[in-house]
């Protein structure tokens, strides 16, 4: 397999030959946090450090502990199985990978190389994720796959291990089986776990040392001339070559038992990896990013609250209740087991304070959680009377652009101690209880209520200090004439003032 060959070449050029060793400016022994590891372990990492594969974190720092980063991981790869790596790529198959970027974009053609590899086909929709975590599980795929066993991989019952994603299970079996890794000290592999240093240093030297030591140069047989054979009557026999001695410095004994073929001119075509599909979603040990624009009302009956909020172009929103705090879904969870949909401004019944409510957001292409909030109730939030009395007094008038003024006259004139806030909507649908809180824009009189988007319907209430409604109208505005109130669509119910 052409993979296999190329990366026995690179190991045994990088951590077999004596020169390496001999030119490397820096061992373990210049690192204050390997001093303390055994001599066996110690051989790994001067492997590896000698080689230039690893460099340390810092001066006289290796970071034992620290995670990598899929870039990281991305050039330390495609040195260790001896990638070909084009660096004057500037344009990557995938979309979050940029050269501009100055935390990743050294990356890029390390990146490309693995994938033309066929090691990685991203992280899905495109993209490599190349500031992302590397896990345990995801290292234990990437050395199975580099190492050309893909197929075996696949083949190999998986692991009986909760803590290993079910499409990740042959790739961990298999990396146990070659003592690429090892479970931890609990006995369970931990493949969501992140994937430190230590981890792909010691990998990467067992694949090294099961993989690469087959292949150690072999001392060449010397060839005895045969003495030549004397002149042949028969004009069609060919004259045999004569062997021509030569030093080959590096002759490759492969690990299968085929013969070394005659070097050829490979054909210009790569044949093209066997792809691998990347499940998607893949969970991530990411937290799905907290939504904070959110808003939440008194719903529109007793023991209710809505949540006011816009979900991105194409996403959908799911909600759960429960009694406690949520835990963050991470990115990529699927959602089609999550609670229920949820349709913004919808009343959400038969609540009490102390509650909790998980908000997500669901990629509507994926199926996967992006964004999630965990909602705790408050007590004002909650619905508890009956719908506030309307504004009896009042008319619009066209403004002085396009819009309208709202006119507040007689007895309904703004009360001094209170505000006025209005919000416009393509449609009313409820009226608020009194008391709830209530969301939008504060009003001064004679302002402009600017109509546009298709939002005619303007939704307006006297609230206290603290937002909550006291009174509350509607107004169906249409090419700015005037509609006052009282009108049917919203009638006049009799509360007494101020509602507590």
């Amino acid at each position: 397999m052409k993979i296999k060959r190329s990366i026995a070449l690179a190991l045994a050029l990088a951590l077999s030959l004596p020169g390496t060793t001999a030119l490397a400016a820096k061992t373990s022994a210049d690192f204050t946090d390997l001093k303390d590891l055994d001599a066996a372990t110690k051989a790994k990492f001067d492997a590896l450090i000698s080689a230039g594969v690893f460099n340390g974190v810092s001066e006289g720092t290796f970071g034992l502990k620290e995670e990598m980063n899929r870039a990281q991981f991305a050039k330390v790869a495609a040195l260790i199985f001896g990638l070909q790596v084009d660096a004057s790529l500037k344009t990557s198959t995938f979309k979050d990978v940029r050269p501009d970027d100055k935390g990743t974009g050294y990356a890029l053609p390390y990146i490309e190389a693995l994938k033309n590899a066929g090691i990685t086909d991203g992280y899905g929709n495109g993209t490599f994720n190349p500031a992302g975590d590397v896990t345990k599980e995801q290292l234990a795929t990437f050395l199975v796959r580099g190492l050309g066993k893909n197929d075996d991989a696949k083949a190999t019952p998986g692991v009986n291990d909760s803590t290993v994603s079910e499409w990740a299970q042959g790739y961990v079996a298999l990396a146990l089986q070659m003592k690429l890794l090892s479970n931890g000290a609990d006995g369970t592999f931990g493949g969501s776990s992140k994937a430190t240093r230590d981890l792909l240093v010691v990998g990467a030297y067992e694949a090294k040392q099961q993989y690469v030591s087959a292949i150690k140069p072999s001392p060449t047989p010397s060839v005895t001339p045969t003495p030549s054979a004397s002149p042949s009557p028969t004009p069609s026999a060919t004259p045999s070559a004569t062997p021509t001695p030569s030093s080959t410095p590096w002759p490759i004994v492969w690990p299968t038992p085929e013969p070394m073929p005659t070097p050829t001119p490979e054909p210009t075509a790569t044949p093209a990896p066997t792809p691998v599909p990347t499940p998607t979603p893949v969970p991530t040990t990411t937290p799905a990013p907290a939504i904070t624009e959110f808003m939440v009302e008194s719903g529109t009956v007793a023991g209710s609250v809505r949540i006011v909020y816009e979900a991105a172009s194409g996403n959908s929103l799911r909600i759960v209740q429960q009694q406690g705090p949520f835990e963050a879904p991470k990115v990529g969870s699927p959602a089609a087991a999550i609670g229920s949909e949820y349709e913004i401004g919808a009343d959400i019944a038969g609540v009490k304070a102390g509650e909790h409510i998980g908000l997500y957001e669901i990629n509507a292409s994926t199926g996967a959680v992006v964004r999630f909030a965990d909602i705790a109730l408050h007590s004002e939030w909650i619905g508890i009377a009956a719908p506030a009395f309307d504004i009896q007094d009042f008319y619009f008038e066209n403004g002085t652009e396009d819009g309208v003024r709202l006119i507040i006259s007689g007895t309904e004139k703004l009360h001094s101690s209170n505000k006025w806030i209005y919000r416009t909507v393509t449609v009313n649908t409820y009226t608020p209880v009194a008391g709830a809180l209530f969301s939008g824009t504060e009003y001064a009189q004679d302002q402009d209520i600017v109509i546009s988007g298709g939002k005619h319907v303007i939704e307006f209430a006297e609230t206290d200090a603290e937002n909550r409604v006291i009174r509350f109208g509607i107004l169906n505005y249409d090419s700015g004439v005037p509609n006052p109130n009282p009108n049917p669509e919203n009638p006049v119910h009799p509360f007494p003032y101020p509602p507590r």
